[in-house]
């Protein structure tokens, strides 16, 4: 089997290089990623003709959980943290651009739900972030990040990342508490998140939601971004591992 030729990932702890097929490589060591194919995207499309004719089996993106040196394995359990790795697939959707299925997380305690953390390793990625009390929108914002942006999932906040490219892989990372399953109905049910971002570039408003205000496209540090002086993320961790225990407890946050 050829080796497509690769990329080498800005983490300074972890030789990572990825190839454009979606392949991840630890320390030349090919990793076995989960796949999420068109078929699991269906329900959520804005362009449902797109799917009638392509194949439902063909892989959108690919995610690598728990990516860590075995050094470090200790220190995530003990945390309970996760380090994972996504590759999204410069494809479109019919008009749209590629994206994930989205998802909201449960509640850590009283009325905050888990929190989450994602760094941009290549290309970019705009973080779709919505606040809804049923199909009500309290809030919603298009985050557009660049490499090296670390961008946090608030607290009560369903989320959908789109690769606004037609070129390049996004690649990104994510820090998260590991014991809890993210929760895909509320947005599957709403046929997609608050608004579709079109190859165009345009972003069309999901019927499904009462949207009172127009989403608007923010950068991370309009209220959205970790600053670290350059570090990524894995590395931020390992050095400083209690300044991510609010991703277990959003309360500390």
């Amino acid at each position: 089997m050829i080796k497509l030729s690769t990329r080498k990932l800005p983490v300074s702890l972890l030789n990572l290089e990825f190839s454009e097929d979606g392949s991840l490589y630890l320390n030349g060591i090919k990793q076995v990623p989960n796949i999420r194919r068109l078929a699991e995207l269906t329900e959520v499309l804005f362009d449902r003709d797109f799917a009638q004719g392509a194949d439902l089996n063909q892989p959108i993106y690919f995610m690598y959980r728990d990516v860590t040196r075995p050094i470090d394995r200790q220190l995530f359990l003990e945390m309970r943290l996760r380090y994972d790795i996504t590759i999204m697939l410069p494809k479109t959707l019919g008009v749209e651009f590629n994206k994930t299925l989205g998802h909201y997380h449960p509640k850590a305690s009283d009325a905050l739900t888990y929190m989450e953390v994602y760094e941009v390793l290549y290309g970019e990625a705009h973080y779709l972030l919505q606040k809804v009390d049923g199909n009500r929108v309290i809030d919603a914002a298009l985050v557009e990040a660049k490499e090296g942006d670390k961008v946090v999932i608030p607290s009560g906040y369903g989320h959908i990342t789109i690769n606004p490219s037609t070129e390049n892989c996004l690649v990104m990372s994510n820090l998260v508490y590991r014991d809890f399953e993210s929760i895909y109905e509320p947005i599957k049910k709403m046929k997609g998140g608050v608004v579709y971002e079109l190859t165009s570039g345009k972003l069309v408003v999901n019927s499904n939601y009462e949207l009172a205000k127009d989403v608007q496209r923010v950068k991370p540090d309009e209220g959205f971004s970790l600053k670290f002086n350059g570090r990524d993320l894995y590395s931020l961790f390992i050095e400083r591992p209690d300044s991510f225990v609010f991703l277990k407890d959003p309360s500390r946050y």
